[in-house]
């Protein structure tokens, strides 16, 4: 996850600059939290490997992580990493922006159309059958966001995608 959070950030970089859409791409760090010393144990394996791919990652104590999670409760932790790499980005620019850099390099994006099955021809190309008729492509992009799964499996593959909800707190900028 770490080489591919690394690979991330400069494609997103290289995505707004060959499409000049933004991705809304803002890195302002981010913390784990350690309530046990196991986890802190766990917290300080998951810095070495970071190190070791080049992402940014420090251990830092409860109070440091309440300076900067003003809401934190420190007693409640034994200890913290940040990232300093992590942050948030806007999905909406992150697509379009994709959609450009794609249209850019020559792709052909169809809309509204359901994929019903894609098959390998014996010439390495490949057959998209959908709701509107067949497309014969030499690359396909799986872009089936959370039926991505569904789509790999046409091809045999199973993809390790789920959807999730996920809880959000949001405040005004605090001083």
């Amino acid at each position: 996850v770490a080489k591919l959070q690394k690979y991330t950030i400069n494609l997103y970089k290289e995505i707004e600059e060959l499409s000049g859409q933004a991705t809304g791409v803002h890195l302002t760090g981010g913390v784990l939290l350690a309530a046990t010393e196991a986890r802190l144990d766990w917290l300080r394996g998951v810095v070495a490997k970071g190190r070791y791919l080049g992402i940014e990652l420090e251990e830092i104590s409860p109070k440091e992580a309440a300076e900067l999670m003003p809401l934190l409760d420190p007693s409640q932790f034994v200890g913290a990493v940040r990232n300093k790499e992590d942050g948030h980005l806007d999905p909406s620019g992150v697509t379009h922006a994709y959609a450009k850099a794609a249209r850019k390099l020559g792709a052909e994006i169809e809309r509204f159309t359901k994929v019903e099955d894609i098959v390998r021809r014996a010439d390495g190309m490949w057959r998209v059958i959908t709701n509107k008729g067949e497309v014969v492509a030499e690359h396909v992009v799986n872009a089936g966001g959370r039926w991505g799964r569904e789509v790999g499996r046409m091809v045999g593959l199973e993809l390790p995608v789920r959807a999730m909800e996920h809880m959000y707190l949001i405040t005004e900028d605090m001083p």
